[in-house]
């Protein structure tokens, strides 16, 4: 009689208990900060490392494979009952820089100052720190003499720069420091007179 996983002691007819069997969880970090290998028995407490950092990068998540395929994991806090290896993914980091592409003749005040963006997610955009007496910021282009073509779902490829998208506008002939803005069917006044 007894459990089949037991092991009799050699004929005293108590019976020991198999030893949980002990595995390992194996980290692969790609070029980020090292980690120890964690070897405890199965079912016992772990504590999962701290993140792995890299240079230009970001730590994208744990993953099963080396291709990083399917959904980030979550490291366990107890051991499991079979050997892991968890592939870090890392994002990189990009920079975007904001130009004020003053028009000729004018001169842009202010700064506006660059963004850190991560591959793959939509760019932060900076409010516009720049200002142009007789102008009116209209939004940013990838190319000093564009459109306006940032937005929400702007994403980088590379470090890039953008460029402020300006509009003339027309100055008020009796009060010299008002100005009229025309944007396709819209018209903006900007009083800048008392």
């Amino acid at each position: 009689c007894g459990n089949s996983n037991n092991k009799n002691n050699g004929g005293g007819g108590i019976e020991i208990p198999d030893e949980p069997a002990t595995y390992t969880l194996t980290f692969v970090t790609d070029g980020g900060t090292k980690i120890a290998p964690i070897t405890a028995k199965e079912g016992s407490s772990v504590t999962p490392p701290a993140d792995p950092e890299k240079d230009g990068f970001v730590f994208g998540g744990w993953y099963l494979t080396p291709e990083h395929s399917g959904n980030a994991v979550t490291l366990p806090t107890k051991m499991p009952s079979e050997n892991k290896t968890f592939y870090a993914k890392f994002l990189r980091k990009y920079v975007l820089e904001y130009d004020a592409n003053a028009p000729e003749n004018s001169t842009a005040s202010g700064t506006t100052a660059s963004t850190e963006c991560i591959e793959g997610k939509p760019a932060v955009i900076a409010e516009n720190g720049y200002s142009i007496v007789g102008y009116l910021f209209m939004g940013w282009s990838t190319s000093a003499n564009g459109d306006v073509n940032v937005n929400a779902d702007f994403t980088l490829t590379q470090n890039t720069t953008v460029y402020a998208v300006w509009n003339k506008g027309y100055r008020n002939k009796t009060k010299q420091d008002d100005y009229l803005f025309i944007s396709g069917d819209e018209a903006v006044l900007l009083r800048n007179g008392t």
